[in-house]
């Protein structure tokens, strides 16, 4: 029975200093982790907390607003030349030949879609062609397009 005894005196011994060890453990984390007084500095230069939560308009704002400022601004859209259209939707494909897409300047080809005339033309990129999707994947207008067509035929001296 001495052996009982001296094994449980010693596994109580483990356990009160690992019981120890990990109360000092925590506390330390505790004492190291200590709140630091906000200052309202974030890491964008000269930017505190309270500049990014603020609101874009109060409700002060808006009671006290003038009716002639709250005006809705019009701004024109600066028109895109056919040169324009075609860089910036076209050119991918058409300049590559890619999935036999006629090139722009080659005459031979588009002498030979040309016999389709420039509205049925338009009604081929509006529908799409081949593995062409409709309008050519882009957004344009009816107008934008037919001015792409032109476009492209001149290029091809047609």
């Amino acid at each position: 029975m001495s052996e009982i005894k001296n094994n449980d005196w010693g596994s109580n011994l483990v356990i009160a200093v690992s019981i120890l060890a990990t109360s000092i453990l925590i506390y330390l984390a505790i004492l190291g982790n200590t709140p630091v007084a906000y200052t309202g500095a974030v890491n964008s230069a000269n930017e505190t907390l309270a500049d990014r939560i603020r609101p874009v308009v109060t409700l002060d704002d808006i009671l006290n607003a003038d009716e002639t400022v709250v005006q809705a601004e019009t701004t024109e859209v600066a028109t895109k030349t056919p040169a324009d259209l075609y860089q910036a939707a076209c050119m991918a494909c058409h300049t590559t030949g890619v999935a036999n897409a006629p090139k722009l300047g080659d005459n031979a080809v588009w002498a030979t879609r040309a016999g389709l005339g420039l509205e049925g033309l338009l009604q081929s990129a509006i529908k799409g062609k081949g593995a062409m999707p409709p309008k050519g994947a882009s957004t344009y207008s009816d107008e934008e397009l037919r001015s792409v067509i032109e476009y492209m035929l001149t290029e091809a001296n047609l």
